[in-house]
């Protein structure tokens, strides 16, 4: 297929975004168990620096997938490919539009759980706006029959409804945010405890999260909720020790369970409330002058100790404060 063309004469009315960069081997190892399901288009998105991850999508054959589109030199970083991608399907006239990431091994069957737990949610009168077969247990709200509610997916592998991905894609600058804002969010609206565990949007620090963190906050405001199959239909993800980080994929057996997180009580709300205040006004100062002179000097002080300085970074396992030689954040903890 020629470069940056897409195909619109399919019947499908699932797209997903297949997001690469370089990391080929990681490619060659999740597109089979992905293109082992059929009943949705693959548009795939790719800002490779080598030549090997740039002549990839032009050579690699699926077997049941249709690839719709073919969408390359795509820069920017994760947030500006998401951002890409959800405004091709939905300029396709996708019905639900979907991100997969290319480190995720699936199990086979992984399609149609996703589509089960979107009737069986439906059938149940829930206004569902995101789904996803990544589910972690330390991301569930509550165990439903077959299906879980979650307060985050994730981009790793997340399917929209339309409209809720034109919500997501409308209001993408307002997806950053301090983790005390969402832990805040959900004790308010739901009465839980999101303050104590392994996430990033759970540590004790103010700190800011990914985009991804809020996309589902987001769409509980409006209206929509975000569900998760029970079972998850992962095998593996390439480069992370899932178990090692503390995260762990929901069984089978947790179906029906009910309310998977701790009751927030008034005392705890209302010192949340605080907390949340404190760091949502120190994230606006951080995005000053003053902040900026901060930064500046920090990366200043974590060069001379021989490290750097990374406020920027997106994965928990790494502090901010980064020195390759010492121990990260997460290590300290575990």
């Amino acid at each position: 297929m020629p470069e940056n063309m897409a195909q619109g004469n399919s019947k499908n009315k699932i797209g997903f975004i297949f997001s690469t960069k370089d990391r080929v081997d990681f490619s060659l190892k999740c597109l089979p168990t992905i293109d082992s399901e059929k009943g949705f288009d693959l548009i795939w998105v790719d800002g490779s620096a080598t030549k090997e991850g740039q002549e990839l999508p032009d050579k690699y054959k699926f077997k049941n997938i249709n690839l719709a589109g073919v969408f390359k030199n795509i820069g920017g970083g994760p947030d500006a490919a998401i951002q890409f991608g959800l405004k091709k399907l939905l300029d396709m006239g996708y019905d639900y539009c979907g991100l997969v990431e290319n480190d995720i091994l699936f199990k086979p069957g992984w399609f149609l759980g996703l589509i089960n737990i979107l009737k069986l949610a439906q059938k149940d009168g829930l206004s569902v706006g995101a789904a996803t077969v990544r589910t972690y247990e330390s991301r569930v709200l509550e165990y439903k029959e077959n299906y879980a509610l979650m307060w985050n997916i994730g981009a790793g592998m997340i399917l929209f409804t339309r409209e809720a991905a034109r919500h997501i894609l409308c209001n993408y600058s307002k997806l950053k945010n301090v983790n005390y804002d969402i832990c805040y969010f959900f004790a308010k609206s739901f009465g839980v405890n999101l303050a104590k565990g392994i996430e990033p949007c759970q540590l004790p620090v103010g700190y800011l999260t990914s985009a991804d963190f809020s996309y589902d906050m987001l769409l509980y405001k409006k209206g929509f909720v975000s569900i998760g199959t029970i079972p998850s239909w992962v095998e593996e993800e390439l480069g992370v020790n899932v178990k090692k980080r503390g995260f762990a994929y929901v069984s089978k057996d947790k179906s029906g369970t009910g309310i998977a997180k701790p009751k927030v009580s008034k005392i705890s709300l209302f010192f949340l409330f605080l907390t949340k205040s404190f760091w949502v006004s120190f994230a606006w100062i951080w995005k000053t002058k003053i902040g900026k002179f901060i930064e500046k000097e920090a990366k200043l002080y974590f060069r001379r100790r021989g490290g750097y300085y990374n406020p920027s970074s997106d994965n928990y396992n790494q502090s901010p404060y980064y020195f390759p030689k010492a121990d990260t954040f997460a290590q300290k903890k575990n």
